[in-house]
């Protein structure tokens, strides 16, 4: 697929550029879904430069039994890469916004998206923020339509002397049935971190996002069932900064 050698491309290129690179970032991550029983991880390194361009890396991967049942760390498999290109401007001490370019490559589609995100400092401890990405799924198949969405996140977060509490919601505009067949869609998610030093940050989350929920009859339209319920998402990991 011609998106995969773009990436493969830019992430070499990346890793050239990375030689004179002095602070990195490594985020490990794993997460599980309550009611439908999946496990996935990812990994992420990424590095901004003293002129603030930026850039991050990810690959993630699924569990799975021979059965098809997801297990723990059991029959991995890929679930597609990423990059990410950003530049983060600092108006003053207060506002910092941030535009990036991402590009994910999976088996059955290329995603691109574009956003940019905007946080700002109410005290030295609170803070808020907001995103918007437009994004564009291009599926390998011809028998599927390529999709567009429109997306937006709010941040609200508090700076603890131990921990960091942020609270995200997100919502999703598409241009095709999503949540109960409607063209839209949404999440909460609430990620606490708590830094050991400079170095070490582990951290987790509790999200709550829509899935298809076949044993309340799904929603169905001809065909197609979309997402007609809630379920709990898990996720632990740990950042390392060197």
């Amino acid at each position: 697929m011609k998106f995969s050698r773009v990436f493969t491309l830019l992430s070499l290129c990346s890793v050239l550029v990375s030689g004179t690179l002095q602070a990195t970032t490594i985020d490990y991550r794993h997460e599980y879904l309550a009611d439908t029983e999946q496990h996935a991880d990812r990994v992420r390194i990424s590095h901004r430069f003293a002129n603030q361009l930026g850039f991050a890396l990810e690959a993630k991967w699924g569990s799975k039994s021979s059965s098809g049942d997801s297990r723990l760390f059991e029959n991995n498999y890929a679930k597609g890469h990423e990059f990410e290109l950003s530049y983060s401007y600092k108006f003053d001490d207060r506002l910092t916004l941030t535009p990036a370019l991402v590009m994910e490559s999976a088996s059955e589609a290329a995603t691109y998206k574009s956003q940019v995100k905007a946080i700002y400092l109410l005290t030295e401890r609170l803070y808020t923020g907001a995103r918007y990405r437009y994004g564009i799924q291009n599926y390998t198949s011809a028998a599927r339509d390529n999709r567009h969405y429109h997306q937006g996140n709010v941040y609200l977060g508090y700076k603890f002397g131990w921990a960091n509490l942020e609270y995200d919601f997100e919502y999703k505009d598409t241009d095709y049935p999503s949540l109960r067949g409607k063209q839209r869609t949404y999440l909460h998610n609430l990620v606490m971190q708590i830094p050991v030093n400079k170095e070490w940050v582990p951290y987790a989350e509790l999200g709550y996002l829509p899935y298809r929920n076949d044993a309340k009859g799904g929603y169905t339209n001809g065909s197609t069932k979309y997402d007609n319920d809630f379920q709990l998402r898990y996720r632990v990991g740990v950042k390392y900064n060197f």
